[in-house]
């Protein structure tokens, strides 16, 4: 899990409007410009995703593994689980956030 100030706080989920989405079969990325202090990434799922705690506290860890090195100065991501995440192994969710990364805008 990334240090509080790497993650993106409460406040940043309000994605704009303009907000740019990527999709995949087990992932939807969010990006948006945001304030610095509101720029960050965050993992998010639903219990109808996955339906233990622990399996979404697993699945969080593991995203927020791939996605370490991806926080930049003034942009916010968010990643949402999409049904059946749970079950895919790590080196498939590590391509697949690896494509989706490099569909994303310059930076």
């Amino acid at each position: 899990m990334p240090s509080k100030r790497l993650r993106l706080p409460r406040s940043g989920f309000q994605a704009p409007k303009t907000a740019k989405r990527l999709v995949s079969p087990h992932i939807s990325l969010v990006f948006y410009p945001a304030l610095p202090r509101q720029a960050g990434i965050a993992v998010v799922l639903s219990k109808k995703v996955v339906g233990t705690s622990v399996g979404r506290h697993r699945v969080k860890r593991r995203l927020f593994s791939v996605m370490q090195g991806w926080r930049q100065p003034g942009m916010a991501v968010i990643a949402y689980g999409r049904a059946g995440i749970a079950l895919v192994p790590f080196q498939e969710l590590r391509e697949e956030l690896g494509a989706l990364y490099a569909r994303l805008p310059a930076r």
